[in-house]
């Protein structure tokens, strides 16, 4: 390989690796949420629940459609940002992915009627933690959630 060539891809690699490092340096791309319906059938809440990654991206897909990509603060850990989806009755995928907290999760779900989901965020150190390595939790109720 010219030597040109492989100083380019060199270079082009270790951009990619610095503007990962950087993430919350930067801006997210904006998603067009196909699915937001603020009388929807799926009200989704989604939250940072760890000290040890105070600000963590969340991309969230359903069904491989790109549904929000944002920035969330670990905040008092009482902090969980509602979204009003609007989805077909039956099975769905949730996916959701944070570079920053590298952690992954993809998730069958039922719809039957109207559903309250939570996803959580999670990561401590402390020994006997839930969460000793960083993952997201995900959970439906039949009934609305009442946090603390």
């Amino acid at each position: 390989m010219d030597k040109s060539i492989r100083e380019k891809i060199i270079r082009a690699a270790l951009v990619i690796v610095i503007m990962n490092l950087c993430s919350c340096d930067k801006e997210l791309p904006k998603i067009q949420n196909p699915f937001e319906n603020k009388d929807g059938n799926l009200i989704l809440y989604v939250s940072n629940q760890s000290y040890e990654t105070k600000i963590v991206d969340i991309l969230v897909t359903i069904d491989d459609t790109p549904t929000l990509h944002e920035y969330f603060k670990v905040a008092n850990q009482h902090l969980w940002k509602q979204f009003s989806l609007q989805l077909s009755q039956g099975r769905h995928k949730i996916k959701a992915v944070t570079w920053k907290g590298n952690a992954v999760i993809e998730q069958e779900f039922e719809l039957n009627g109207k559903r309250w989901a939570v996803l959580n965020f999670c990561y401590g150190k402390q020994e006997g933690h839930m969460c000793n390595k960083p993952s997201f939790l995900f959970e439906v109720f039949d009934k609305p959630i009442r946090f603390l």
